[in-house]
Parts: structure tokens; sequence; C-alpha cells
């Protein structure tokens, strides 16, 4: 096993021998906060993250109702991770 990998829903499988049910869980959960995830999921259309994030966080232009949804959805998400 290599200790440098990066562990995600799409390589979970080569680590499945010493993973547990709940541990896939936890990758699953991982890789929905991730960047592009946020962007899919709060974008219609493509936008690489060095465009996206300036413009919903940017004190004074920013979208702040995109900012809340996107701080709850991060936030339900870390809940369901730490628990």
């Amino acid at each position: 096993m290599l200790r440098y990998q990066n562990i995600s829903e799409k390589n979970a499988g080569e680590f499945a021998k010493n993973l547990t049910e709940k541990d896939f869980e936890l990758v699953r959960l991982m890789d929905s906060i991730q960047q592009d995830v946020i962007i899919r999921k709060f974008h219609k259309t493509k936008i690489r993250p060095i465009d996206f994030f300036p413009k919903v966080y940017d004190e004074k232009s920013g979208d702040k109702e995109l900012k809340e949804k996107i701080y709850h959805y991060l936030e339900s998400k870390r809940s369901q991770i730490l628990s």
C-alpha cells in the first residue's frame, strides 16, 4: 500500500481488504466536499475553481446567498463525517 496515495471513491476498491463499510461511507462523504463536486452541485455550467470561488466568496461582490447554501451543505457533510 502506498502511504502517499490519496484515497477516493474511484480507487477505494484498491484498499478494500483494509476497509470496512463505514470506511467506504467516510470516503464517499469526503469526496462529496471536494471543490469539483461543490462546483457541479451549485453551478449550472462548467467553471474552474479559480474562477468560481472568488466570485462566491469575494467580500464586496460575492454571492452571499450561494455562500450560505454552500456553507450549510458543507456543515451537513462535516457533521456526518465527524459523527
